[in-house]
Protein backbone atom coordinates (compact mmCIF):
# COMPACT_ATOMS: atom_id res chain seq x y z
CA UNK A 1 0.00 0.00 0.00
CA UNK A 2 1.18 3.68 -0.43
CA UNK A 3 0.41 7.02 1.03
CA UNK A 4 1.48 10.25 -0.02
CA UNK A 5 1.39 13.91 1.34
CA UNK A 6 2.45 17.30 -0.43
CA UNK A 7 6.25 16.54 -0.23
CA UNK A 8 6.57 13.23 -0.03
CA UNK A 9 5.34 9.11 -0.80
CA UNK A 10 5.31 6.72 1.48
CA UNK A 11 5.07 2.31 1.03
CA UNK A 12 4.16 -0.05 3.45
CA UNK A 13 7.38 -2.40 2.43
CA UNK A 14 7.10 -6.07 3.84
CA UNK A 15 9.65 -7.77 5.51
CA UNK A 16 9.70 -11.80 6.71
CA UNK A 17 8.16 -10.33 10.08
CA UNK A 18 6.51 -7.10 9.44
CA UNK A 19 5.39 -4.72 7.52
CA UNK A 20 6.67 -0.92 7.99
CA UNK A 21 6.32 2.69 6.37
CA UNK A 22 9.11 3.68 4.27
CA UNK A 23 9.58 6.68 2.13
CA UNK A 24 9.95 6.37 -1.76
CA UNK A 25 12.81 8.28 -1.89
CA UNK A 26 12.92 9.29 -5.79
CA UNK A 27 9.40 9.04 -6.38
CA UNK A 28 7.87 12.57 -7.79
CA UNK A 29 4.87 13.27 -5.73
CA UNK A 30 3.03 15.25 -8.28
CA UNK A 31 2.78 12.27 -11.16
CA UNK A 32 2.89 9.22 -8.75
CA UNK A 33 -0.13 6.88 -8.68
CA UNK A 34 -0.29 3.13 -7.58
CA UNK A 35 -1.16 0.57 -9.44
CA UNK A 36 -1.67 -1.93 -6.73
CA UNK A 37 -0.96 -2.57 -3.32
CA UNK A 38 2.58 -3.61 -4.24
CA UNK A 39 3.35 -1.45 -8.24
CA UNK A 40 3.12 1.89 -8.31
CA UNK A 41 4.65 4.55 -10.81
CA UNK A 42 5.44 7.97 -11.58
CA UNK A 43 6.00 9.71 -14.51
CA UNK A 44 9.66 8.48 -14.78
CA UNK A 45 9.67 5.10 -13.03
CA UNK A 46 7.85 1.88 -11.74
CA UNK A 47 8.28 0.64 -7.78
CA UNK A 48 7.80 -2.22 -6.04
CA UNK A 49 7.18 -1.21 -2.77
CA UNK A 50 9.62 1.41 -1.92
CA UNK A 51 12.21 0.27 -4.51
CA UNK A 52 12.38 1.13 -8.88
CA UNK A 53 12.21 -1.97 -10.68
CA UNK A 54 15.44 -0.95 -12.85
CA UNK A 55 14.49 -0.99 -16.78
CA UNK A 56 10.91 -1.34 -16.47
CA UNK A 57 9.46 0.43 -19.44
CA UNK A 58 7.13 2.66 -18.44
CA UNK A 59 4.28 2.67 -21.29
CA UNK A 60 4.12 -1.96 -21.95
CA UNK A 61 4.46 -2.31 -17.80
CA UNK A 62 1.53 -4.30 -16.70
CA UNK A 63 0.51 -6.07 -13.41
CA UNK A 64 -0.28 -9.25 -13.22
CA UNK A 65 -0.47 -9.99 -9.21
CA UNK A 66 0.76 -8.46 -6.17
CA UNK A 67 3.98 -9.89 -6.84
CA UNK A 68 4.06 -10.41 -10.74
CA UNK A 69 4.48 -8.12 -13.67
CA UNK A 70 5.81 -8.21 -16.84
CA UNK A 71 6.40 -5.08 -19.82
CA UNK A 72 7.88 -5.63 -23.65
CA UNK A 73 11.27 -6.86 -22.16
CA UNK A 74 11.34 -8.86 -19.28
CA UNK A 75 9.15 -10.65 -16.48
CA UNK A 76 9.77 -9.55 -12.76
CA UNK A 77 9.14 -10.89 -9.56
CA UNK A 78 8.67 -7.80 -7.91
CA UNK A 79 12.27 -5.84 -8.31
CA UNK A 80 13.91 -9.10 -9.98
CA UNK A 81 13.75 -10.06 -13.68
CA UNK A 82 13.26 -13.45 -13.97
CA UNK A 83 15.56 -13.93 -16.70
CA UNK A 84 14.29 -17.54 -17.74
CA UNK A 85 10.73 -16.51 -18.24
CA UNK A 86 9.31 -16.52 -21.62
CA UNK A 87 7.36 -13.38 -21.88
CA UNK A 88 5.31 -14.36 -25.01
CA UNK A 89 3.36 -17.26 -22.62
CA UNK A 90 4.34 -15.98 -18.85
CA UNK A 91 1.30 -16.19 -16.78
CA UNK A 92 0.19 -16.08 -12.65
CA UNK A 93 -2.09 -19.05 -12.33
CA UNK A 94 -2.62 -19.39 -8.42
CA UNK A 95 -6.36 -20.07 -9.69
CA UNK A 96 -5.31 -23.18 -11.26
CA UNK A 97 -5.27 -24.26 -7.00
CA UNK A 98 -1.85 -26.14 -7.19
CA UNK A 99 0.36 -24.60 -4.55
CA UNK A 100 3.69 -25.85 -5.45
CA UNK A 101 3.91 -22.91 -8.39
CA UNK A 102 2.45 -19.96 -9.05
CA UNK A 103 3.12 -18.99 -12.74
CA UNK A 104 3.93 -21.15 -15.77
CA UNK A 105 5.52 -19.96 -19.42
CA UNK A 106 5.34 -22.67 -21.67
CA UNK A 107 8.91 -23.93 -20.63
CA UNK A 108 9.03 -23.84 -16.44
CA UNK A 109 6.51 -23.99 -13.87
CA UNK A 110 7.65 -21.12 -10.99
CA UNK A 111 7.15 -20.21 -7.39
CA UNK A 112 7.51 -16.84 -5.81
CA UNK A 113 9.80 -16.36 -9.25
CA UNK A 114 12.16 -19.17 -9.30
CA UNK A 115 11.62 -22.45 -12.04
CA UNK A 116 10.13 -25.49 -9.60
CA UNK A 117 10.16 -27.79 -12.89
CA UNK A 118 9.50 -27.96 -16.34
CA UNK A 119 6.26 -28.16 -18.08
CA UNK A 120 5.15 -31.24 -19.17
CA UNK A 121 5.17 -31.85 -23.28
CA UNK A 122 1.38 -31.35 -24.25
CA UNK A 123 0.90 -29.29 -21.21
CA UNK A 124 -1.64 -25.83 -21.60
CA UNK A 125 -2.63 -27.18 -24.87
CA UNK A 126 1.20 -27.01 -26.22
Amino acid sequence: SYAKDKNNVYAYADNEYASSLVKVAEADVSSFSAINESFAKDKNNIFYQNQIILDADLSTFTVLDMYYAKDKNNVYYGTQKILEADLDTFVFDWSKGDWFYDAHDKNNFYARGVIVGPVPPGAFGQ
